[in-house]
């Protein structure tokens, strides 16, 4: 009976090994944010070998803002932007139409965010829609893409480090936020 079981025993141990130290040396978030797959050195990928989900970028995260009375009219000339704080660990970024700030029919748009090339959000509903994205670490760039899906009217985006305009776009069809990091 012993010969039984002892082969698939020793398979199973073979096989085996530790995690330890992956986890030991991971930073650990709450609620939204990266997982286990961060800390994988071999790249996007979680410790079962599964493709990692789209925030995988290592401290970089983000999430609705539901807080909408707090738009503000979409600003007009050339607003001075500045580069973002090397303190900053959040950014709000915030989409904004005509339609969505007076009596005429919503604007639809798809919103996408971007760190490097991983999307980490995508969103598609009606101006306006603010959303942070959270800085743990800096990525080497990060990109907002705003496209009118269906209605009229022009849409900005813009995106503020602790109450600084850091990057803002306006257009009738495709608007792009890339503040500097």
């Amino acid at each position: 009976m012993a010969l039984l079981f002892v082969p698939p025993l020793l398979i199973g141990l073979a096989n085996s090994h530790s995690t330890d130290s992956m986890t030991g040396d991971c930073p650990s978030y709450t609620d939204a944010g990266p997982g286990p797959w961060d800390c994988v050195d071999d790249g996007p990928y979680d410790t079962s070998g599964m493709a990692a989900p789209a925030d995988s970028v290592p401290g970089v995260w983000t999430q609705d803002v539901t807080d909408s009375t707090a738009f503000t009219p979409m600003l007009g000339g050339s607003p001075k932007v500045w580069p973002v704080p090397p303190a900053a660990t959040a950014l709000r970024v915030e989409i904004v139409s005509t339609a969505s700030l007076s009596a005429s029919p919503a604007v639809e748009a798809q919103v996408d965010t971007t760190a490097g090339d991983v999307l980490l959000d995508s969103w598609r509903g009606s101006s306006p829609h603010a959303l942070q994205v959270n800085l743990v670490e800096r990525p080497s760039e990060l990109s907002v893409s705003v496209d009118v899906t269906d209605g009229s009217g022009t849409v900005q985006c813009r995106v503020y480090a602790d109450g600084q305009l850091v990057a803002v776009d306006t257009s009738d069809s495709h608007a792009i936020c890339s503040p500097a990091l």
